[in-house]
């Protein structure tokens, strides 16, 4: 969650374990950032030019 422009933590944080993802799809792309234990992983992490403006245009 968002407070004043910080990112704060929430009660759902206490509910995520080692790994978990955020996905991102957009007008052009999907975007996918995958976490484990260490934090971000760019090895793992990947965009694909698929997105949504091929169904709205």
């Amino acid at each position: 969650m968002v407070v004043d422009g910080e990112v704060v933590e929430t009660e759902f944080s206490s509910q995520i374990l080692d790994e978990f993802a955020i996905a991102d799809l957009g007008a052009g792309t999907l975007d996918l950032a995958l976490y484990d234990e260490n934090g971000l992983n760019s090895t793992k992490s990947t965009n694909h030019l698929i997105g949504t403006n091929k169904y709205i245009d």
